[in-house]
């Protein structure tokens, strides 16, 4: 991982060796140094349910949420969000 995307993960080690998220204020933080920003970011995720009851798409909504806070964080305006097993798309719900 460069140093760069170390430096935009999600979370730093609290006191007790565990991970504390970081705050909207310690994200824009991190991006300071940064020339620029991008306009818009997609991200392409894979829902993983298999048969654990939801849980994959537990976590699928856990990650979008998490990228869309960084997005709003730092100043991001547009996110696309797509779907790798087309699990959403309308023709799957008929």
């Amino acid at each position: 991982m460069t140093s760069k995307a170390k430096a935009l993960e999600a979370y730093r080690e609290d006191a007790k060796g565990g991970h504390t998220i970081l705050t909207a204020e310690e994200r824009r933080k991190l991006i300071e140094g940064l020339e620029r920003l991008p306009e818009h970011v997609s991200v392409i995720l894979n829902l993983e349910d298999g048969a654990r009851g939801g849980a994959g798409l537990e976590a699928l909504v856990d990650e979008v949420a998490e990228i869309t806070a960084w997005c709003a964080c730092v100043g991001i305006p547009m996110l696309s969000v797509y779907e790798k097993t087309a699990y959403f798309c309308p023709a799957s719900f008929g």
